[in-house]
């Protein structure tokens, strides 16, 4: 028997097991399966989507970002004030302690934040807190963030991306990269073990006092690597809860009563990226009207209702920033479906006989990129698809050979439209526009302290990346869970993986 026909004799077995969702409640343990294994809980060195997980569980911030609210809210920080345009000062609240018990203070923030900006740290994401010029201790409960010119998102990324760490627990590591597989934080949950092979243990850490408290005691975390190996683990109810499940299993497995699905949207989207600079040696895309003509062949609405939408939690974009993020701005909408149109647009471009095309697709894109290549033969386009890995798509985007590209991006979990602009025209390797309006309108909406003036600078970037047809937003990419009946997951974490330990509860 081959495995698909063993997992759709196991899915059968699923929907007739009525004692499925027993057991773990009682233990107060949920059990997970994550496809990529976690090396350390320390998302300076490890910043994946499964790491950032973990690290919410384990570590805390200065402040924290409220994505109902949409606004700042304190956490390690109880207020804060601009000082000036490159000035924040942060009153640190004198009750909070880490999982070894010392208490959390002014020293613990300006550790952290000068060992992020010391130029002998090396982080894949160093980038993301070189705007920082120097942390200065006022007094034990009060800390000064200085920036080397006014950066509106850096309160952002002080929100969701730089945990505070205790100085002398990490201070003692030689090699700072061994904190994370022995992690003291002052989060939620403490870090029991962490081993990549075997997986991680968290368990509720009762001193918590920020808010939110946990309501599992136990989390168990193991490292499955293969989507049939979850299915499998969890059919034999080994594992609770999982968060990278293909829509065909996930409409099988919820339809035991026992099995429940949750959609969590942060801010992952699906795009489709053309090579406007023309850096390929396919040079179609320079012309706006191939750009145009292509973003008209493809039914979006189609798409997503066919591939990519589970249960009308999945929606076309009009642009490529979420609402919840600081100045998500705009009015321009992406050209409307409209064949006879794009017909046109390529025969006034000279390719009235369409073209060859070569469709680069990221991991779980695979099929995005194979029904969009299907689309585009009805306009003449003659598109294979390209099926890269991590990897191989990063050298191949660096190397200028990308001729179109079906991408998922996160925004890093940034609750700012500017992480946006800063990814797709930097100017960088990863810009395929090389426009300088665009990677100029970033800069300036990055330096614009004011909210009024910075929504302006981002509405005209992003209507002109819509005007421009340098990309063509598909539909936002929530994360699906798949669970059993005990376990409720929260939506909303703005987290990139689209959950996180508090937001996991019992029913």
């Amino acid at each position: 028997m081959n495995m698909k026909m063993m997992m759709g004799a196991a899915t059968l077995a699923l929907l007739w097991a009525p004692d499925f969702a027993a057991a773990q409640k009682s233990k107060d343990t949920v059990r997970m399966g994550f496809l990529d294994p976690i090396e350390a809980i320390d998302f300076y060195f490890d910043p994946k989507p499964e790491t950032a997980f973990t690290v919410r569980g384990v570590f805390t911030n200065l402040i924290d970002y409220d994505p109902e609210a949409g606004k700042l809210v304190p956490l390690m920080a109880e207020s804060w004030k601009q000082v000036n345009d490159t000035t924040v000062e942060f009153k640190l609240r004198s009750d909070v302690k880490f999982h070894d018990g010392t208490p959390f203070t002014a020293d613990d923030a300006v550790y952290t934040l000068k060992w992020l900006i010391d130029p002998a740290t090396k982080l894949r994401f160093k980038a993301n807190y070189d705007w920082m010029k120097d942390a200065e201790k006022i007094d034990a409960t009060t800390v000064r963030v200085i920036s080397h010119t006014p950066v509106a998102h850096g309160m952002a990324r002080l929100a969701v991306s730089t945990p505070i760490l205790p100085a002398a627990a990490h201070g003692a590591f030689k090699e700072k990269a061994d904190f994370g597989r022995k992690p003291v934080g002052a989060g939620p949950y403490r870090a029991v073990s962490v081993d990549s092979n075997n997986g991680i243990v968290m368990t509720k850490f009762d001193g918590y006092n920020l808010g939110g408290k946990p309501n599992i005691g136990r989390f168990e975390i193991r490292p499955m690597p293969e989507v049939q190996t979850q299915i499998a683990h969890f059919i034999r109810q080994e594992v609770d809860l999982l968060n990278a499940v293909p829509k065909d299993q996930i409409q099988s497995m919820t339809a035991n009563p026992d099995v429940r699905m949750t959609p969590s949207q942060a801010m992952a989207y699906h795009y489709f990226q053309f090579d406007a600079a023309g850096r390929s040696p396919n040079k179609v895309f320079k012309d706006i009207r191939v750009r145009q003509a292509v973003s008209m062949a493809l039914d979006r609405e189609a798409i997503v209702k066919n591939i990519l939408d589970i249960g009308g939690s999945v929606k076309t974009m009009d642009n490529i920033c979420f609402k919840v993020q600081q100045a998500c701005a705009f009015s321009a909408k992406p050209p409307a479906y409209n064949l006879a149109q794009a017909k046109k647009l390529l025969a006034d471009a000279g390719l009235a006989n369409g073209f060859d095309l070569e469709i680069t697709a990221q991991p779980e894109t695979y099929e995005l990129a194979e029904v969009i290549a299907g689309e585009l033969r009805k306009v003449n386009i003659r598109a294979t698809v390209d099926k890269r890995t991590m990897g191989t798509y990063r050298k191949k985007q660096t190397d200028g050979e990308l001729q179109s590209l079906t991408g998922i991006f996160t925004a890093g979990g940034l609750p700012d439209a500017s992480a946006l602009l800063n990814f797709h025209f930097d100017g960088g390797p990863r810009d395929y526009t090389k426009d300088p309006e665009m990677t100029k309108l970033a800069e300036e909406g990055e330096r614009t302290m004011d909210p009024k003036a910075r929504n302006a600078i981002y509405m005209k970037a992003f209507d002109k990346l819509n005007e421009m047809s340098y990309l063509l937003p598909i539909a936002n990419k929530p994360t699906y869970w798949l669970h059993t009946k005990e376990i409720k997951v929260i939506p909303g974490s703005l987290a990139p993986i689209g959950g996180e330990p508090l937001r996991i509860q019992w029913n």
